[in-house]
């Protein structure tokens, strides 16, 4: 898709980042010395606290979108570039939810969408751009909160009531099972687990956690034949991620976890590997690489954290999202 060429959600469009951004980002640490590195190398310098001889950038890709493989993979390749792409299989699956495009669309066709919640009728307007904004963070905000069992009920009802098709977004932002194997032969490429269907974890039981977790793994080792040992929280930030999870991604085996806090990885993570965050590329895009280099840097982190990564002694690793690679004057998403 070409930026400009609909209506667009606000939230979907900027989590979407340029093909020549990402280009960009990679020409910038090359020629700044960054090192790209795999989530196993950040783990084995985390884990064995070996001082690193370069500054160095780990690139991660969430959910399991086509575009990853279309449109990412093929510049990262050939700058031999390493990542890590999450994937959640329910997402791949045809009766899947990426219900938040689906759920952009029901909001651009649409003036006032209808819905009920527990035998209460709602009317939520969506005449002007500022409602529409409005009604798809009240419609998030819903999803996020109520019990996470009913999110599938729900969404299939509001869709079908509004006249959207949900398997038209798999179809259309979905890798297929034939590129996730082709991704996950080449030795640059990591598979990671996302959950079996991107729910708010915060919602579940431990055990439902336990049960996304290690469904998530299992599938994505029997469908590529290689181990899964990354996983990325859905969502992810501190909303609807916490310190019980990643107790339990610890418990589940995974050498690694991210959320989707923003800042750099220095030797403070070593004792919290399934506790690391990210920096998101959607939000450094536009003037130029200034935004960027500023979260390179690592004084963003290191304000929010009180300084603690300048104490820490070595210079930030950066784990950078990326997302879904859409054609946004070829772009990528991140969530």
């Amino acid at each position: 898709r070409e930026k400009g060429a609909r209506e667009r959600i606000t939230a979907n469009a900027f989590e979407e980042v340029s093909v020549d951004h990402l280009e960009s980002i990679i020409t910038f640490c090359e020629r700044r010395g960054y090192e790209f590195v795999s989530l196993d190398q950040l783990q084995s310098v985390l884990r064995d606290g070996n001082r690193p001889q370069r500054k160095f950038i780990c690139i991660t890709f969430d959910d399991g979108y086509a575009s990853t493989r279309e449109l990412a993979y093929p510049v990262l390749k050939a700058h031999g570039v390493p990542f890590t792409a999450y994937i959640a299989p329910g997402l791949l699956d045809p009766s899947g939810l990426v219900w938040w495009y689906a759920l952009e669309d029901l909001l651009l066709r649409h003036r006032v969408v209808r819905t009920e919640v527990d035998g209460v009728k709602y009317e939520v307007a969506a005449r002007t751009t500022v409602e529409k904004e409005a009604a798809f963070f009240t419609v998030t905000d819903l999803l996020l909160h109520m019990d996470q069992r009913r999110v599938k009920p729900f969404l299939t009802r509001l869709f079908e009531q509004h006249g959207i098709d949900p398997r038209t977004y798999v179809r259309r932002y979905m890798l297929s099972w034939e590129q996730v194997d082709e991704l996950a032969a080449d030795p640059l490429v990591t598979i990671g687990a996302h959950t079996l269907d991107h729910p708010n974890l915060s919602r579940l039981s431990a055990e439902a956690v336990v049960h996304q977790m290690r469904q998530s793994r299992r599938i994505l080792e029997s469908r590529t034949g290689r181990p899964v040992c990354h996983f990325a929280y859905p969502f992810g930030d501190r909303g609807t991620t916490g310190p019980r999870e990643h107790v339990l991604a610890a418990r589940c085996g995974f050498h690694t976890a991210v959320t989707t806090t923003q800042g750099n990885v220095d030797a403070a993570y070593a004792g919290r590997l399934t506790a690391l965050p990210r920096v998101d590329v959607a939000g450094t895009e536009g003037a130029g690489m200034s935004r960027f280099e500023f979260a390179m840097s690592g004084l963003r982190s290191g304000i929010l954290r009180g300084a603690r990564g300048a104490a820490a002694g070595w210079a930030p690793a950066l784990p950078v999202e990326v997302g879904n690679a859409s054609q946004s004057a070829q772009s990528a998403r991140a969530r």
